[in-house]
């Protein structure tokens, strides 16, 4: 079974891929997906999507594993960081 981790973010989203055969896991690929960060909102996160499109195609992992959101003080960035997250489940 291959697990596809991400970490989501704007800036900086990290992903991995994590392998499972006979009791054995094994790192398969890792990495980060950056958009531009001057860039619009709208199109940082189509950014995210196609990108991790790629890598979901490149490595075809079985299942998805996401961080989930964190609550905080700060409204406006728990609202753009599940923008993140629903671009990057929508390309899942």
């Amino acid at each position: 079974m291959r697990v596809l981790g991400i970490d989501p973010g704007l800036r900086v989203t990290g992903f991995s891929i994590l392998e499972l055969k006979r009791s054995k896991m094994s790192l398969l690929a890792y990495g980060t997906i950056r958009p531009e960060s001057k860039d619009v909102i709208s199109k940082r996160l189509n950014y995210l999507f196609v990108e991790l499109i790629k890598v979901i195609k490149e490595l075809s992992p079985e299942v998805l594993a996401i961080e989930d959101s964190f609550y905080s003080k700060n409204v406006k960035s728990a609202m753009t960081l599940g923008q993140a997250r629903a671009a990057l489940i929508l390309s899942a």
